[in-house]
């Protein structure tokens, strides 16, 4: 007989590996305790941190939370008002190169 978190295989005790930030697993996919600083969900299948990222709940509180991507001003889930460094609002989508051509402005005489 194995322990909580082990499995037997031909008289070998294996350790399951199991999902992030568990302490002790009860299958790959079930939790039966989480580590220190971790609480197990309602179905047993994640580790949530008692911690919330600070950046993450400033997104959630502003409207951007898993909303547009690369946005970090939203005036709704949909509606994107300023992008994050590096990044260029077009329509409401934040992209990596700017929408503008530049060339023109190189290549004036002024």
């Amino acid at each position: 007989m194995c322990e909580i978190g082990y499995y037997g295989v031909d008289g070998q005790c294996t350790k399951i590996s199991c999902i992030a930030d568990c302490g002790v697993c009860e299958t790959s996919t079930i939790c039966r305790k989480c580590n220190d600083q971790y609480y197990l969900s309602d179905d047993k299948k994640r580790c949530k941190s008692y911690f919330i990222d600070i950046n993450k709940l400033f997104k959630i509180i502003k409207g951007c939370e898993d909303g547009i991507p690369n946005c970090s001003v939203c005036e709704s889930q949909d509606v994107c008002k300023e992008c994050a460094d590096k990044y260029f609002l077009n329509g409401n989508d934040c992209e990596r190169n700017s929408p503008f051509d530049f060339s023109i402005i190189k290549n004036s005489s002024l």
